[in-house]
């Protein structure tokens, strides 16, 4: 375990942390006549509106709320928990590979774990908006934010409790306990150095090394942390002259995006500290406002759903950021679980949904797995014999070498992986358009993939292909020629060719096709369903696996071969097992409804956010715990929303909407800002979208933005051939909407 080494003065290079709590008058400490910060009270539009949480009473009281489904606070780049005593850093791990504790995130120690221990606890928010947490009690409101704009800097506010007249009514002295702790199993040479900053600030300087590298080709990685001093592990008064706040600020950089972490991480913390904390703040919220834009979606009548949607999304961005490209993993940023590690959970849960309202930050993602490619490389000759490209590991940290535990069998057997990368990689071309990728980072993860996945397949004497052994997306089995990774990896080495084939025509490995067309697609004719692998016997199943085959795959399959395949497996999957299945049963069910919602899919779309857990939306992986906060989770519930319900999907050359359909108790549904081929797409559906006109219910297709100089489109109903151009930001295209089997396009014109 690392422990305290020395309290020396600071030199230039160490992470610093200071207390900006100052009384001076200057920018952050001595801020007077400032609008007080919101109430407890002043939340209920926000809550209303499903854009805040809040919880009256004490939120760190662990007999009433589990501290495990604390709130989190991230910006892509820095997380933490509520109430934790450990923050986490992007791309910041430590560990061996694959060993019994491989890689893992390196828990560092959280200066800004602080909270008021005078008076009573009143309660709790969460601004899902504005990306803060405040904490009341009767003495003095507490905010914590981490800052979007400025990505080392953690931002803790205090301000005694104030009146109508922006006054302070009550205590003008309260008491700030610290719980930091300077210690941490995964930081050696930690040193603690109270120090002045050049503007004067007494500030707290933590310097330290991650223990273990991740691979003998890796360096450990130098942390630095500079924050506003409170000593840590002990209770600070503070005095408050009127309506004063007082503002501590953390800034931490590491080794793994700086040089030189301990004087980025002092010259961050001086940056921030010239601003005062009103524009600090106004900063941070104004930032989160430009990456969510107008992007969302609203669900009339259902305030669970449209709460568990922004929640889900708030952690998702929380942990991700377009200039950070290092994964995202099933616990998210603030979170240790699963170590940290990127999954097949990446590119086929989460990234989904941001890729359709947050298409840069899906396409962080994907340059996480371009940037990796040699790594991945590495991977597939380590095998005996060894194979050919680029095959994923199973589980990815910082470097993209394995780091899955040498015990479990998924690091070596579960190799749908490299197809779903490639997946996610055609689904951004298709809803970007983007040739430019097409032909560069695309074409270099499909090739290198197909490469391996040609020298993968075993060709029997009938030129059948085959892929023996492998452990499917039901972790409970092992088989041969298992549906899922066969059909994904066909589906890999066809985009592949059309990749090449764009780039250079001719240029395209003739084998990447010959052995797309030899895989086998196992099919039970006596069953008339897709059996998981070859000799399954109906096992029981850990979690959804052939039904994705209709959703996100998109094989073309006839609806009574997708109607048996979701009956069959639906009480063959466990009832224990992930939280993302029933989303994606209940997305096929909407594929077979035709527009009118059963009673079989409101259930199992009602199942799929069951795992949500109160009072700040956090979800745990099972309906009885597991990971948490499992953001894996959340990405399959989105999907449903986002995919499921308004039928979209990004077909070759259009984005197709097929059988829009509300959700059960809801009138009107409405995706604001989806973006495709350069424009932004607000689609509304119900009857609320003709309230104005007093007309029956209908479909409306805005164009809310497009790229300069971008093109046109021509949305159209494919039961009457109607179609509507939009050319012009705002132009609209409506249709009658009614309670059955609809279909319709938006193309480039």
């Amino acid at each position: 375990m690392g422990r305290l080494v020395s309290s020396s003065a600071v030199a230039l290079g160490l992470v610093v942390s200071a207390c900006l709590g100052r009384t001076d008058g200057s920018n952050l400490g001595h801020n007077l006549g400032l609008t007080p910060l919101p109430t407890l009270s002043d939340w209920s539009d926000a809550v209303s509106s499903a854009n805040a949480l809040t919880y009256d009473g004490d939120d760190l009281d662990a007999s009433a709320i589990d501290p495990t489904l604390r709130a989190t606070l991230g910006n892509g780049y820095v997380a933490s928990p509520i109430g934790s005593t450990e923050m986490f850093v992007a791309g910041v791990f430590n560990g061996e590979q694959t060993s019994d504790t491989p890689s893992h995130r390196a828990s560092i120690p959280s200066p800004l774990n602080a909270r008021i221990t005078s008076g009573d606890a009143v309660g709790a928010a969460l601004d899902l908006k504005g990306a803060a947490f405040y904490r009341y009690t009767s003495d003095a409101t507490m905010v914590y934010y981490v800052h979007r704009a400025r990505s080392s800097c953690m931002v803790m506010e205090v301000e005694p409790v104030m009146n109508a007249s922006g006054e302070a009514d009550g205590a003008t002295t309260v008491t700030l306990q610290s719980d930091m702790t300077v210690e941490s199993d995964d930081l050696v040479n930690i040193q603690l150095n109270t120090t002045t900053a050049p503007n004067g600030m007494d500030i707290l300087v933590l310097t330290a090394t991650t223990a273990t590298a991740e691979s003998g080709a890796d360096d450990v990685v130098d942390v630095a942390v500079v924050t506003s001093y409170l000593e840590p592990g002990a209770a600070t008064k503070l005095t408050f002259d009127g309506a004063e706040r007082k503002t501590f600020l953390t800034a931490v950089r590491t080794g793994a995006d700086s040089e030189s972490p301990l004087e980025d991480a002092l010259a961050d913390f001086l940056a921030a500290a010239e601003v005062d904390s009103n524009e600090l703040r106004t900063a941070h919220e104004e930032a989160w406002r430009e990456l969510t834009g107008e992007a969302g979606i609203e669900i009339a009548g259902r305030h669970d759903v449209a709460v568990a949607v922004n929640s889900s999304y708030y952690y998702l961005l929380s942990s991700v950021r377009e200039d950070v490209p290092h994964g995202l993993s099933p616990g998210g940023l603030a979170s240790n679980g699963y170590n940290g590690h990127s999954f097949w959970d990446t590119e086929t849960w989460m990234y989904p949904p941001l890729l359709g309202l947050f298409p840069d930050i899906g396409r962080s993602l994907l340059t996480y797995r371009v940037q990796r490619i040699p790594e991945a490389k590495l991977k597939a000759l380590s095998y005996d014999p060894p194979y050919a490209g680029a095959m994923f590991p199973w589980e990815s940290a910082a470097s993209g070498l394995e780091t899955c535990p040498t015990w479990a069998d998924t690091g070596q057997l579960e190799q749908h992986i490299s197809g779903d990368i490639v997946s996610a990689a055609e689904l951004y071309y298709r809803s970007t358009g983007d040739t430019s990728f097409l032909i560069g980072d695309g074409l270099a993860l499909a090739s290198s993939v197909a490469e391996f996945l040609v020298s993968r397949v075993r060709m029997d004497d009938e030129g059948v292909a085959h892929i023996d052994h492998v452990i499917p997306p039901d972790e409970y089995a092992t088989g041969d020629d298992s549906v899922y990774t066969n059909y994904v990896s066909k589906t890999a080495l066809l985009f592949a060719t059309l990749a090449a084939e764009t780039a250079e025509p001719g240029s395209a490995n003739p084998m990447w096709n010959t052995v797309a067309d030899a895989l086998l697609i196992p099919f039970d004719d006596a069953l008339g369903i897709h059996p998981e692998y070859v000799g399954y016997a109906g096992d029981q199943i850990k979690q959804a696996d052939v039904v994705l085959l209709g959703y996100p795959l998109n094989m073309n399959m006839s609806t009574e071969v997708r109607a048996a395949d979701l009956a069959y497996y639906e009480p063959l999957t466990d009832d224990d097992g992930p939280a993302m299945t029933w989303g994606m049963h209940a997305v096929g069910h909407l594929e077979l409804d035709g527009g009118v919602l059963s009673d079989k899919t409101a259930s199992l779309f009602n199942r799929s956010f069951a795992n949500v857990q109160a009072p700040w939306g956090v979800w745990t992986e099972t309906p009885t715990g597991g990971a948490v906060n499992f953001l894996t989770g959340a990405g399959g519930f989105l999907q449903t929303v986002l995919y499921g319900f308004p039928g979209l999907r990004f077909d070759a050359d259009l984005l197709r909407l097929a059988n829009p359909t509300l959700i059960e108790g809801s009138s009107h549904m409405k995706v604001r800002g989806l973006a495709y081929r350069g424009a932004r797409f607000d689609i509304a559906f119900g009857t609320e979208v003709a309230a104005n006109s007093g007309t029956n219910a209908q479909l409306s297709v805005t164009l809310s933005s497009r790229s300069p100089g971008g093109s046109g489109f021509v949305v159209s109903n494919e039961e009457t051939g109607e179609a509507v151009a939009l050319a012009a930001e705002g132009d609209s295209a409506s249709f009658d909407f009614a309670a059955d089997a609809s279909a319709y396009t938006i193309a480039e014109a």
